[in-house]
């Protein structure tokens, strides 16, 4: 009984803790599969000397019945509580004892045996033509055959079949069996074990099906990551391309209409040619900063990992030197605590606020200055419910608003996406790609970017940046 429960829990335990080693597709059938062969030779090892010790109890109890009954050890309560137990592990395991007379032709089922066939117990004298009826018809000829060897070689070989029960139920089984010769080393009797191990043989299939999908999977995606190369690779070419062979033009068209605007006599040109030449190189510059920014954000990749300690304080001031013609000149306000310290890649934090903020810039109101606020504090991912954080990880929360003429809310999520503009390029300068790149640079970071909108009211984006304490580095980080 104790090997029994000891195999089931052992069992039960290794799957439990599979889920919390390891989250590898393969490592988990490698390691079930380990101990499913573990358990099977672990069980068989316990079966095979349980059929032992019971024949020497028989032979024990038969010798004593004949030469010394007063010795005989075993008491008829000994002998019912080992029955019981018997019985018990039987239930526990799925495993049946049979025995079959071949003189007599009829066969001995345990309860369980029973029960794996999906009868009463002890409901039915068991015939070795009854048996044969519940085998599958594919399955009966292997099986005679297999019987048939046993009684030849007086050796009895593992063996494995299925069943049709009186419901229509098929069922999977394993057995174990032994010869027991008579005084003449005849075979008198074939003795054995049977397991109903349906359940365990459907997941095994289920399981080598879905390693064949994950192989054919893998292939797919090794295919579709060459392809990815490949365009990568253009991609690259197309950067070149557009770094130098595409801003050129644009660079000589600008270049010669400042020389026609500016050398060129006035009287020899009418206002209408200039206005023409004016809206050239308006669409060449618009064009140019198209350019600069489809190539800013191709740049900002996932696979860019030069992460270190950043102090945002200092980020911050940057982007102030950087917009500082813009603030002045719209006379911006810009209200900043003292920021912590984090771990990101520093050049791309720099583009990320220098968008926000000269966003607020771009869109305020007219007559009315910007006034933009940045706020931080730290939150726990379990706060994040709308967004996949990871509940147990700290997360930056990095806040910007504004008081521009702000949007409609039902454009929060299309702001991020290239190339979407919500208001006339002609009035508001841009490409559409400033918000693409933050989101793409927050995504580089495994955070999370949101946009809030109230229209001619303003705008508040905030930013969650996960702080990284494995890289604990990190121990003087704070928020102030």
């Amino acid at each position: 009984e104790d090997i029994t429960v000891i195999s089931m829990v052992r069992r039960k335990a290794l799957r439990s803790f599979l889920a919390h080693y390891t989250s590898d597709f393969d490592l988990c059938l490698s390691i079930m599969e380990e101990v499913d062969r573990f358990t099977m030779a672990s069980e068989t090892a316990s079966f095979n000397a349980y059929l032992h010790i019971q024949k020497e109890k028989i032979s024990g109890i038969n010798h004593a019945l004949e030469n010394r009954y007063s010795e005989l050890l075993l008491t008829q309560e000994q002998l019912q509580e080992s029955e019981t137990l018997n019985k018990q592990s039987q239930a526990l395991t799925h495993i049946g004892n049979w025995m079959w007379h071949i003189t007599e032709g009829n066969i001995t089922w345990s309860d369980e045996m029973y029960r794996i066939y999906g009868l009463e117990p002890q409901s039915e004298s068991i015939t070795f033509e009854r048996f044969i009826s519940f085998i599958h018809p594919r399955d009966r000829d292997k099986r005679m055959s297999e019987i048939e060897e046993s009684l030849k070689t007086h050796v009895a070989k593992d063996y494995m079949l299925r069943i049709i029960n009186p419901d229509g139920t098929e069922k999977i089984l394993k057995g174990k069996g032994d010869v027991v010769l008579d005084q003449n080393n005849n075979p008198e009797k074939l003795v054995g074990t049977c397991q109903d191990i349906t359940i365990e043989y459907n997941l095994n299939r289920e399981l080598t099906e879905k390693v064949k999908q994950f192989e054919k999977l893998s292939a797919s995606l090794a295919v579709k990551n060459d392809e990815l190369n490949q365009i990568n690779k253009e991609l690259e070419s197309f950067n070149y391309v557009a770094s130098h062979d595409l801003q050129e033009p644009l660079r000589k068209i600008q270049t010669f209409i400042s020389r026609i605007n500016d050398k060129s006599k006035p009287e020899l040109l009418s206002s209408g040619t200039l206005d023409y030449f004016n809206k050239i190189l308006i669409s060449s510059q618009r064009m140019q900063l198209l350019i600069e920014d489809l190539l800013t954000f191709s740049h900002t990749t996932s696979h860019q990992t030069a992460f270190s300690i950043t102090n945002l304080n200092e980020v911050v001031n940057e982007v102030k030197n950087i917009l500082a013609a813009g603030i002045e000149e719209k006379y911006a306000v810009i209200e900043c605590p003292v920021l912590p310290n984090i771990l990101a890649v520093p050049f791309q934090m720099q583009q990320l606020l220098v968008n926000l903020i000269s966003n607020s810039i771009k869109y305020a109101r007219a007559d009315v200055a910007p006034h933009i606020v940045i706020s931080c504090k730290l939150l726990k991912g379990k706060a994040l419910s709308t967004f996949p954080a990871i509940a147990s990880k700290q997360y930056i929360e990095l806040k910007l608003s504004d008081n521009g003429i702000g949007f409609d809310e039902e454009h929060k999520d299309k702001i991020f996406g290239l190339f979407q503009r919500l208001h006339n390029k002609d009035k508001y300068s841009g490409t559409g790609i400033g918000l693409a790149i933050c989101k793409k640079i927050v995504n580089n970071h495994k955070g999370f970017i949101n946009a809030e909108g109230h229209p001619g009211k303003g705008s508040t984006f905030t930013v969650y940046i996960p702080m990284e304490k494995e890289k604990k580095s990190l121990k003087d980080v704070s928020v102030n």
